[in-house]
């Protein structure tokens, strides 16, 4: 086996299995604990959108308006009013409507709700989490 066969077995260097191209992560659990399976394809795109963003930023907190995120992802405003809340309710994202545009705080893995737990009831999110904006 050559040097570029065994780099492509072994996931290239480091954590980045593609070392000449721009990467960023997602988090394990997320797989992990079964969201992966329960979101929507809409949902974990949005979700992937929102996770660039935040490598982008290198903040887990930035703003982006509705129609920023469709360009990126095709998701458009109207559909995001139905994504934002089932991410919320799961524990994966906070949206802070108040400001313009909409500040997003992606949450610690560690704190989502796993795929067989029972969802946060969007107004009955946790204190800790609304504590950080």
């Amino acid at each position: 086996m050559n040097k570029s066969e065994k780099q492509y077995h072994t996931g290239g260097t480091g954590r980045n299995p593609f070392p000449d191209e721009t990467f960023y992560c997602v988090p394990i659990k997320l797989h992990d604990c079964g969201l992966a399976r329960e979101l929507t394809p809409a949902q974990f795109k949005r979700y992937s959108t929102l996770l660039r963003l935040a490598n982008y930023h290198k903040r887990t907190e930035f703003r982006a308006t509705l129609r920023e995120l469709a360009s990126l992802d095709g998701i458009c405003p109207r559909r995001a009013h139905e994504i934002h809340p089932r991410l919320q309710e799961h524990g994966m994202i906070l949206v802070e409507r108040k400001t313009s545009p909409y500040t997003y705080v992606l949450l610690l893995p560690s704190e989502w709700r796993d795929g067989n737990s029972q969802p946060f009831p969007p107004s009955k999110i946790p204190r800790s989490y609304v504590k950080r904006l």
